[in-house]
């Protein structure tokens, strides 16, 4: 594969391992792993940079994997409005969905300043699951709990939204 981007997200460089750690060991997904395991998770990361303004992915294209913040703040945005989502910075986390299923990203990333991700593609996740199926394991259940949670956060907020606007229709 040539210089592209796709080369360079692929590319694990090695450098920058115990950022790394540091960075891992602040995501909830990973965060309670032992030294070993967290050990496992980092050899496998991919390391990339992204400029201020850089997109990282697009609204609509299919996911491949999810991306931790090293250092610096991405936002999340809907193309159609602009409207920006979420404000990201150091040890949050995005695109764990994609580690589940290959479908279209929902929303837009973007490198709101220069900034350090490592990239976690469902490809690692498999072949993780195959070596250390015990590992993958744990991290497909964090997985699913953080992603439970912020379900039903959704669905709150959703009910929230219903009943407002129930309200002012009676009102009216």
């Amino acid at each position: 594969m040539s210089d592209s981007f796709w080369s360079n997200i692929f590319k694990n460089s090695g450098k920058g391992v115990f950022v790394a750690r540091e960075a891992l060991k602040a995501t909830p997904i990973f965060g309670k792993l032992k030294r070993s395991e967290i050990i496992a998770v980092e050899r496998i990361l991919h390391l990339r940079q992204y400029a201020s303004g850089e997109t990282i992915f697009s609204q609509g294209e299919p996911g491949i994997g999810m991306y931790v913040i090293v250092d610096g703040r991405v936002d999340i945005l809907f193309e159609g409005s602009g409207q920006t989502i979420a404000n990201l910075e150091e040890g949050d986390f995005f695109g764990e969905i994609a580690l589940l299923t290959e479908s279209p990203r929902t929303a837009t990333a973007r490198a709101s300043e220069n900034s350090k991700l490592m990239f976690f593609s469902q490809a690692d996740l498999y072949n993780l699951i195959n070596i250390k199926p015990k590992l993958g394991s744990v991290i497909l259940m964090r997985l699913g709990k953080i992603i439970a949670k912020r379900l039903i956060s959704s669905n709150d907020e959703l009910q929230s939204l219903r009943n407002e606007q129930t309200y002012l229709k009676e009102d009216s």
